[in-house]
């Protein structure tokens, strides 16, 4: 039966199920983690951050200050700047999923950062990735000057 109007169904995508060709733009050697991405930045695994706990804590990778929080035992990763004063979190206060500065600023840790009370700054959040090599975050190129 033939309906005027209707149109063929659309071709399936493709799923690819096996690992990418190591010569496959963005494949590294094998077990080399995952790929730096496009920003041209690279994945830096912290030194022992310890057990999660209900504090922030802080780690230099790759030259950059690093801030780790643990929320419900789910790591989360920022840069080591308050979006308002520019001071290190490290000695901030993390209560349940709200990381606050010790200049009073307010951010939600689950929300990539956002600020809180009608704060419009965020914090720079980090892709983590923690796994049986450690943990590790990806941080960005130096930026030329």
């Amino acid at each position: 039966m033939v309906v005027e109007g209707m149109t063929a169904p659309p071709e399936p995508k493709l799923l690819q199920i096996g690992p990418r060709p190591a010569d496959a733009p963005g494949a590294g050697p094998p077990g080399a983690g995952p790929p730096a991405g496009t920003a041209g930045g690279e994945w830096v695994t912290l030194p022992d951050i310890g057990p999660p706990s209900s504090r922030p804590v802080t780690a230099a990778a790759g030259g950059m200050a690093v801030l780790v929080c643990s929320v419900r035992g789910t790591l989360y990763a920022y840069r080591d700047q308050c979006a308002s004063c520019g001071s290190s979190l490290g000695a901030g206060t993390l209560s349940r999923e709200v990381l606050t500065c010790t200049c009073g600023s307010r951010y939600d840790v689950c929300r990539a950062g956002a600020g809180l009370d009608g704060l419009a700054a965020h914090l720079d959040p980090l892709p983590l990735l923690a796994d049986s090599q450690g943990v590790r975050v990806a941080v960005p190129a130096a930026v030329p000057s």
